[in-house]
């Protein structure tokens, strides 16, 4: 609002983006429990799938924060970034209106992609120590 940008400003920003990641996993796990699945999805498969999308959202976030603070040089964000992570989830929310389960399909995708992109950095870090 002031245009300016502080280290404590920052802070809350990181952690309010952990947030925002929690309540739109949540509110797709939710939403998913009262519609009817395909591929005989049973609730216990959506909670995992729910849980890793969770880990790996939080996850992608940490290992950039934590690689920057170390001076561990990843290389470009990956497409696991927030604002792809949101757009995957606006755009399947948007495609429900058709097909009702169209956000599994986000939640799958944040189950998959962004915890690869997290074994990625760790294995590319790894390297990096060396």
């Amino acid at each position: 609002m002031t245009g300016r940008s502080t280290r404590a400003g920052a802070f809350l920003d990181s952690v309010l983006d952990r947030y925002a990641d929690l309540a739109m996993v949540a509110g797709t796990f939710f939403y998913l429990l009262d519609v009817p699945l395909p591929y005989h999805v049973t609730p216990e498969t959506l909670f995992a799938i729910g849980f890793l999308a969770l880990a790996g959202s939080a996850s992608v976030s940490y290992t950039t924060a934590r690689a920057a603070e170390l001076g561990l040089g990843l290389g470009r964000p990956t497409l696991a970034s927030k604002g792809t992570r949101m757009t995957v989830m606006v755009l399947c929310a948007v495609a429900a209106a058709a097909w009702e389960p169209a956000p599994l399909v986000a939640l799958v995708y944040l189950a998959v992609h962004p915890n690869a992109a997290v074994i990625w950095r760790v294995v590319r870090a790894a390297k990096h120590v060396k």
